[in-house]
């Protein structure tokens, strides 16, 4: 029917995972949180920012649980 199932290749990412209501300053502070490991990581950018949230309309905003990623790889040296 419409549902479409695809095998992907496995990626790394860094992921900041955050419990509480989502605002654009917590996303922008874990976009920082993430960009502030990549250098020490020894890492770089490999994609496009996913930013995901787990929960239902009925869990209070206080309680929900939401993370932002980033698909890394190792960086050229």
């Amino acid at each position: 029917g419409k549902v479409r199932v695809l095998d992907l290749e496995p990626i790394t990412v860094l992921s900041v995972g955050v419990r509480g209501a989502r605002s654009a300053e917590m996303v922008e502070r874990a976009r920082r949180a993430i960009e502030g490991r990549l250098a020490a990581d020894g890492l770089e950018r490999d994609g496009d920012w996913r930013l995901m949230g787990y929960n239902s309309p009925m869990v209070p905003a206080g309680k929900r649980f939401w993370e932002l990623q980033l698909p890394v790889r190792r960086a050229a040296n």
